[in-house]
């Protein structure tokens, strides 16, 4: 997969468009997105596209998902910490606007953690509470292969002297690497913020996905695995050795299907690998889900496939 252009994995009429533009054509099929990965994994950075009409499901799907497991009231005016360029960004303020938050990006004059978070402190309609949401990277463990998205996590509660988010976050939502890395502890250090400032827990959900697919996954309050959820985009989780769906407890390669009317991949390795549980969850859903999302730094097993993701 690796070794085709980008191009290719377009319809025959979109790619023709893509070369003498998309004039005359109804909105919904004119292109509306692209994102390239980084290439911090060792493989070629690809491409993805989206038409509108991609992009509107895709949208569609995580307002859904937020719907599904972030109860409304919950979190109101939320602070998105993604990097513009980064599809993060758009699909987290496309989303939770939705969803039914109103949503403010990191200004891009704001280069420094120190500076995210002053606007942080000072942003959100300061008159109404301010920001008590956060969308952001959670960070990256000490030797992980990557980079960040944004402003991250980890960052941010390194210079909180003010304990601001434990005092005024009531939901974080994180994507792009693992949430619960080892030596990160997010939570327990969110909720030692919380407790000093005499705040309920902060609540944390982790949403999955790529930018050649999303949203695939998200999990509950719970955070015991991702649920992967309905939508247009079908996860498997593959042995590395034959190819077949793996039973519950195992571990494989993650595994996308997304056909639409921009870039299609079928069957594409994503560059991680992950436990697959089928056991029902504590919050009762019954949903497959995701454990252990580990990036695959044997650049050999994926035999060509991408190794980056969002």
């Amino acid at each position: 997969m690796s070794a085709l252009d980008d191009s290719v994995l377009l319809p025959d009429e979109t790619r023709q468009h893509l070369k003498t533009g998309f004039f005359g054509l109804p909105e919904e099929r004119k292109m509306w997105r692209k994102f390239t990965t980084s290439g911090s994994s060792g493989l070629k950075p690809k491409v993805s596209y989206y038409t509108k009409a991609d992009w509107e499901v895709l949208v569609a799907t995580g307002a859904r998902f937020l719907a599904s497991y972030v109860a409304p009231g919950t979190m109101t005016r939320v602070f998105n910490c993604f990097s513009g360029g980064h599809v993060g960004a758009k699909f987290q303020e496309d989303g939770i606007s939705t969803y039914g938050c109103s949503v403010e990006g990191a200004h891009i004059s704001r280069t420094t953690p120190a500076a995210v978070l002053e606007q942080l402190m000072r942003g959100g309609a300061l008159e109404l509470g301010g920001f008590d949401g956060l969308a952001i990277p959670p960070g990256l463990a000490k030797g992980s292969p990557g980079a960040s998205k944004g402003t991250n996590l980890d960052s941010l509660l390194n210079l909180d002297a003010d304990n601001f988010i434990g005092k005024n976050i009531r939901v974080i939502i994180t994507s792009g690497s693992p949430r619960d890395a080892a030596g990160l502890n997010l939570k327990e250090r969110v909720w030692e913020a919380n407790e000093l400032a005499g705040a309920p827990k902060t609540k944390f959900f982790e949403m999955y996905g790529f930018s050649e697919s999303l949203p695939n996954a998200i999990d509950c309050e719970h955070n015991v695995g991702l649920h992967l959820g309905a939508g247009p985009t079908y996860t498997e989780v593959l042995d590395e050795k034959t190819g077949k769906h793996v039973r519950n407890g195992e571990r494989g390669f993650v595994v996308i299907t997304g056909i639409r009317s921009g870039s299609r991949f079928i069957r594409y390795a994503v560059g991680d690998e992950a436990t697959y549980v089928t056991e029902p969850c504590p919050c009762g859903r019954t949903s497959p889900r995701l454990q252990n999302i580990q990036r695959v730094v044997e650049l050999e097993r994926l035999q060509q496939g991408c190794g980056g993701g969002v």
